[in-house]
């Protein structure tokens, strides 16, 4: 994966830009349909980036109440992080309805190094994916490591 520089203190819009890159070569790297990161606001989950693969689908700003969150399912250990094909996991667990829904889904948390929780890295696809495994999950939290540098790098 390329590096991506951090972007500067004080600049916002670079910050954004620099985590849309991320997701952009995530979700190029990975196959998938659509990588986002959710952040808490209250009692809700908001989507704060989104890249999809088709540029249309722009789910940014989009809510959901927490309890009806698969991204907040993965972090409390009630749903499994790597999701190959969902509907096989809808027969043993309970997976919420959500605004989009996916075929298959991964999920790490992003953490600061001041040990604070940023958000959740997500990925989807609308179709199951039986090779997603570990390997990737593994990437996925290099990337959300990289995402939580440049948050940290930026102030």
């Amino acid at each position: 994966m390329p590096v991506i520089s951090a972007p500067a203190k004080d600049d916002p819009d670079l910050l954004h830009r620099s985590i849309m890159d991320v997701l952009r070569l995530i979700r190029e790297d990975l196959a998938m349909d659509m990588v986002l990161i959710t952040i808490h606001v209250d009692d809700q989950v908001v989507v704060s980036h989104a890249a999809a693969a088709a540029e249309e689908c722009n789910i940014e700003g989009l809510s959901h109440p927490r309890e009806l969150s698969i991204c907040q399912r993965v972090l409390e250990g009630r749903l499994p992080a790597v999701i190959p094909d969902m509907a096989a996991l809808k027969q043993t667990h309970d997976v919420p309805p959500t605004p989009v829904a996916p075929a298959a889904f991964m999920a790490v948390p992003v953490v600061l190094s001041c040990g604070r929780h940023y958000g959740v890295l997500c990925c989807l696809k609308s179709t199951p994916m039986p090779e997603l495994d570990e390997r990737h999950h593994r990437r996925l939290q290099m990337s959300a490591q990289h995402i939580a540098r440049l948050v940290d790098e930026a102030g």
